[in-house]
């Protein structure tokens, strides 16, 4: 209604592939979910809160996506191995590569 109209962003994703170059999951990266052991151990890291509230939550799963789009070049195939160890532990047992694809 006032002033310029916001045009919209693609939202980013993320895509999980097996061994073989098997896409095995697509998700926007806000709708990831990181196991709840990896949520439990960043909010007390963060916020010294082992019982965290939605806020905590929210504010854990947007640091760590931040962080992971930082550490993986748009539309790159990056190995989970080639990832800081503790980045590692945001993805099944079953993902050998990531890749991030569309805008932050």
């Amino acid at each position: 209604m006032f002033g310029r109209k916001k045009t919209p962003r693609a939202a980013a994703e993320i895509a999980l592939f097996d061994v073989d170059g098997v896409e095995i999951a697509r998700t926007p990266v806000a709708d990831y979910a990181l196991p709840e052991d990896v949520v439990i151990a960043l909010s007390v890291e963060y916020f010294n809160d082992p019982e965290p509230c939605h806020i905590h939550r929210g504010a854990v799963h947007k640091r760590a996506m931040m962080e992971l789009m930082e550490a993986c070049p748009a539309g790159a195939r990056v190995t989970v191995s080639a990832l800081p160890e503790a980045m590692r532990r945001y993805f099944p047992a079953g993902a050998a590569e990531i890749e991030i694809a569309g805008a932050p």
